[in-house]
């Protein structure tokens, strides 16, 4: 279709740091679900014990209500840890490759720089982050070769 474009998506650009990132968030959603989970069931102790307190039969429909609804409850946050957890290893991916993408291509820019002496432009994506830092590197190139002297064979 597109001679010499590369179509490849990659889905890990920085491994390290995206799978981090993505682990990190999803510790997070663990400890906030595993709390709303326990609290559920402290909930539930403290109803079922305030029903014995109160003088109700331990056979209760009172107690029976409470079980029914703690399970309901502990369903619904275990479909609520599911969606969360796919929507924060979509999420994370997409996020970290705004960040890990510029960071890898300002890398194998000064490497050719170091390396080859390749100057080339500095270009992201629109959806990438740091778009100002590509605009500052490019002005910087402006820069340095308005400001390095001519030679005999530079002005022709």
């Amino acid at each position: 279709m597109f001679p010499g474009k590369n179509k490849r998506k990659v889905i890990l650009i920085d491994p390290k740091f995206q799978i981090r990132y993505i682990l990190i968030n999803l510790c997070i959603a663990l400890f906030v679900g595993i709390s709303i989970y326990g609290a559920s069931f402290y909930f539930a102790y403290k109803m079922k014990k305030i029903g014995l307190e109160s003088g109700l039969a331990e056979n209760s429909i009172f107690f029976k209500l409470i079980d029914q609804q703690s399970v309901y409850l502990g369903q619904i946050i275990m479909v609520s840890l599911i969606l969360a957890t796919t929507i924060i290893v979509v999420s994370g991916l997409s996020m970290s490759h705004k960040i890990a993408g510029p960071v890898h291509n300002l890398k194998t820019n000064l490497i050719d720089r170091i390396h080859k002496n390749q100057y080339r432009p500095f270009n992201l994506r629109k959806s990438d982050f740091f778009q100002d830092l590509a605009l500052l590197l490019n002005q910087y190139d402006e820069h340095i070769i308005k400001s390095k002297p001519q030679t005999k064979t530079d002005k022709g």
